[in-house]
């Protein structure tokens, strides 16, 4: 009996129909999954992380008052903010790339010749990279 049935199920070929169906629509799930959700997914990712380091980027270029507050109580405020936001390190420059501000004191008063400096902090925009922990 249940090999007839098997047999007549052969016979009718409508399986083969099924199983293209099939296999058709797993792979067109599967392209468009990883060709337009997952990009779209990670894209949208990066984004919501530079729209939020910009955001941190703008409070700590103007939350300090380099000009009126000393170094200890600008080391004080940079570790504070660090520490909340979770950054690895803060430099802060003047308009000819001379670091002024820096959470590593030996990079203050040095020159600045990357091209980053010049091609956006000196522009006006501040500057961030994000880095993967680990």
């Amino acid at each position: 009996m249940i090999k007839e049935n098997i047999l007549n199920i052969l016979k009718t070929k409508s399986y083969i129909s099924t199983i293209f169906i099939v296999l058709f629509s797993l792979t067109f799930i599967t392209v468009i999954f990883y060709k337009v959700i997952i990009p779209s997914f990670k894209q949208q990712v990066i984004n919501n992380i530079l729209d939020e380091t910009h955001r941190v980027a703008n409070h700590l270029a103007y939350s300090i008052d380099f000009d009126h507050l000393n170094t200890e109580q600008i080391n004080s405020l940079v570790e504070n903010e660090m520490a909340k936001f979770q950054i690895s390190k803060v430099h802060y420059f003047d308009k000819l790339g001379s670091v002024t501000y820096s959470s590593n004191p030996q990079k203050i008063g040095t020159v600045n010749n990357n091209s980053y400096y010049h091609d956006i902090v000196a522009q006006g925009n501040t500057y961030f990279t994000i880095k993967k922990a680990g």
